[in-house]
């Protein structure tokens, strides 16, 4: 019903103004959230006062409206700490201030139009697609609203809403404006660029001690060790439970008779297949070949090579056409058929090689039969492993002794972190479920029994033995990770350093293609560059630097490769001639134009506000806010 009424607005100003109370009635109705009120003024503007049961109506519609989205029930307090009461208030007053300017300016509609607007109003037809009235009564009864009430809202929304088209209503979008979204969007920026990698550097020297310590000291965070668990885990799979060994020989035998087909190979011949437009044709082709002409000479004389006809190692169920195929596999031996009349036309085909029928004896794969069905086995066996385990847990045993009990092993992990890293930082990439596990081993506590994990015909039962708090590692725990990171760093100063003085001491082409020379730097070329499409190669963010250039400066970023720097000199910039008719220009002043309206709307009903003076009761609005605030909404 909510998103009904809202289709309803058939204008900008309508999606702007229509009010609280219409645009949230529903079926599912509103209960008074307060309740017990005096029905007194809670805020005034000029002369137009909104009443403290205006405020709990569109408070309650607002909180309900909040409930649905999130699924829960909402709470006073909880809807004051949305924000939701303030909305509501800034909203009646703006209505107020249009409505106080509205009586002031006589405006009015016509009980007769008004009756129409509310009569051709789609959220109140029946599934005759005509007004309903029982529709509507329904409607505003469970809204607690009564039909001379919604008449004067209604009324009241006609009214604003005549008086907003006067101020906004259809606003042009200043060509400058569009000019300037033309120019932003549709700019293209051409530039060229030379490579800086650390060889081109000199050499960075060792750091001190003195170095390494002053820097561990400013980056001491990012080496903080993270709190670690050590936990123990019996991991369940297929393989504990399964024994090919177990599997007879009988067994697997009766497997390979009913999958004979799957350890056998049909017969595959290499055909070549020529086909001719006539019969007559392919005659005098069969007639060459027995005169003692050669294939590949007859292949010539066609204007066709082998590699055009081969249709590759075939069984004789692989070819479509059954005559082709007769002939094909009743030749004795590699050679050309006669003409065959195929279903595409007449052909002539050649054999190159016979691969004969192969079966695999039983004893080449009994151990993959056997594994097959130990697995098959395994699939059923593992619940009631499974059951078992369960069942020594519920008994109170450890997982020590329910390992013990079920021929399982009890692995213990010393430490890992919520990343699944170990007190080295090395990812643990063993760790069954891993992502399940983690989560579960960092929502659990010490010696607490958890819930199983259940993946693909796996199981894994764990408990948290310790916990290692976060804590300050010393430079001693990490000195070559503090080492590499200083010599990182100081190789991206430097990096930035240098590319910084080459572009800011380069001035033309010439000294671009000349310290590319000097440094025997290939120069490479973007074109086509835009702020919207990107380009490969690029960055957002080298993007922006190229935009923010000046024509033919220069300037450097650092590209995809943190290693590396680009110097780069903007050579061409260009905007496309706007056209204020062109599709793209037009969208842009469709997507601008209610952002001015609204815009506008705003400037006017705020300079109403100021002029008319609003006064809010804040008392009462406290005691509304009150007494039943931490009860969930009904």
């Amino acid at each position: 019903m909510l998103n009904a009424l809202r289709k309803s607005a058939s204008t900008w100003v309508a999606k702007v103004l229509i009010g609280l109370l219409v645009l949230s009635f529903a079926i599912w109705g509103v209960n008074d959230f307060v309740g017990g009120i005096n029905r007194t003024t809670i805020a005034t503007v000029g002369d137009t006062a909104v009443s403290a049961e205006r405020f709990d109506r569109a408070l309650s519609i607002e909180i309900s409206r909040l409930q649905r989205q999130i699924q829960q029930p909402v709470s006073l307090t909880q809807a004051t700490a949305f924000g939701i009461p303030n909305q509501v208030i800034s909203q009646l007053v703006t209505e107020a201030a249009l409505d106080d300017v509205s009586t002031k300016l006589n405006l009015g509609v016509s009980d007769d139009k008004l009756r129409d607007d509310i009569g051709n109003n789609p959220s109140f037809r029946g599934p005759d697609g005509q007004f309903d009235r029982t529709f509507l009564q329904q409607i505003l009864q469970s809204n607690n609203m009564t039909e001379s009430e919604f008449v004067s809202d209604q009324r009241a929304f006609s009214e604003r809403r005549q008086l907003a088209e006067s101020v906004a209503g259809g606003i042009g979008v200043p060509e400058t404006l569009l000019k300037a979204v033309h120019a932003y969007r549709s700019e293209v920026r051409t530039i060229r660029a030379i490579t800086l990698e650390s060889s081109d550097l000199s050499a960075i020297p060792s750091p001190s001690d003195n170095d390494l310590s002053t820097y561990f000291e400013e980056n001491k965070s990012i080496y903080r060790a993270p709190e670690y668990r050590s936990i123990a885990l019996i991991h369940l799979t297929l393989e504990d439970v399964m024994d090919a060994s177990a599997v007879s020989d009988d067994d697997a035998r009766r497997i390979y008779d009913e999958r004979a087909d799957s350890f056998s190979e049909p017969e595959k011949r290499r055909v070549e297949q020529l086909v001719f437009p006539s019969k007559e044709e392919a005659d005098a082709g069969k007639a060459l070949l027995d005169a003692g002409t050669g294939w590949e000479a007859l292949l010539e004389q066609r204007n066709v090579t082998s590699a055009d006809i081969d249709l590759g190692l075939v069984a004789r169920e692989d070819m479509i056409d059954s005559a082709i195929a007769d002939a094909v596999f009743s030749l004795s031996d590699a050679g050309i058929s006669d003409v065959i009349e195929g279903r595409f036309g007449p052909v002539l085909t050649r054999v190159t090689d016979i691969q004969a029928a192969a079966t695999q004896p039983f004893e080449e794969v009994a151990p993959q039969i056997k594994q097959e069905i130990a697995r098959d086995q395994a699939i059923d066996q593992i619940f009631s492993v499974r059951d078992g385990v369960e069942d020594s847990m519920a008994g109170g045993a450890s997982l020590t002794e329910v390992a013990a009990a079920n021929d399982l092993t009890l692995r213990e992990v010393a430490a890992v972190s919520q990343n699944g890293l170990d007190e080295s930082d090395t990812i643990i990439s063993d760790l069954p479920l891993s992502s399940e596990l983690l989560r579960g081993v960092y929502e659990s506590e010490v010696d607490v029994e958890n819930p199983p994990l259940e993946g693909d015909n796996e199981f894994v039962w764990y408990e948290v033995t310790d916990v290692t708090p976060d804590r300050d590692r010393t430079i001693d725990e990490v000195p070559d990770r503090v080492r590499a990171d200083w010599i990182r760093d100081e190789t991206a100063e430097a990096l930035d350093k240098l590319a910084s003085d080459l572009s800011e001491n380069l001035s033309s082409d010439i000294g671009f293609t000349s310290l590319a020379q000097a440094r025997a730097k290939p120069i490479q070329t973007f074109d086509g560059i835009t702020r919207l499409s990107g380009k490969e190669g690029l960055s957002a963010e080298n993007i922006a630097t190229v935009f923010e250039s000046k024509s033919d400066a220069f300037g450097f970023f650092t590209p995809a490769d943190p290693t590396q720097r680009f110097v780069f000199q903007l050579t061409e910039a260009s905007v496309p001639a706007f056209f204020r008719e062109e599709q793209t220009t037009q969208q842009i002043a469709q997507a601008a134009r209610p952002a001015l309206e609204n815009e506008l709307l705003t400037q006017y009903v705020s300079e109403l506000q100021t002029n008319l003076g609003v006064s809010l009761n804040q008392p009462l609005l406290t005691q509304m806010l009150a007494g039943t605030a931490d009860q969930p909404y009904q």
